[in-house]
């Protein structure tokens, strides 16, 4: 859902404010249930302190504020995809020009 709400931004060219009021109503409904349905699988108990469901629910709860910013910052992406694929794929545009100047020797 979050990257269709992605690529319908970027289809309908929005930017800035526009791009943000989008993702506020169309993105934040499902981010807002899936940190509820966190909270609530920790608050029906049966899961051990030592599950490591338990360990994974804390840790994504402990970042709530870090995984949402995306959400009000219009400039940042809702997920590190676009980095990734720079740091693996030397031909990514971000990789451009960034080789060491011996590579470039002829």
């Amino acid at each position: 859902m979050l990257y269709k709400t992605q690529e319908a931004i970027k289809a309908q060219g929005l930017t800035g404010e526009k791009k943000r009021q989008y993702r506020l109503d169309h993105s934040k409904p499902v981010v807002s249930d899936f940190f509820q349905w966190c909270r609530n699988q920790l608050e029906q108990g049966g899961l051990l302190p030592s599950d490591s469901l338990t360990k994974a629910l804390n840790y994504v709860l402990s970042r709530e504020a870090s995984l949402t910013v995306f959400l009000e910052d219009p400039d940042v992406q809702p997920d590190t995809n676009h980095l990734e694929r720079a740091l693996i794929d030397p031909r990514h545009p971000d990789r451009q020009n960034k080789q060491p100047e011996a590579v470039h020797a002829h």
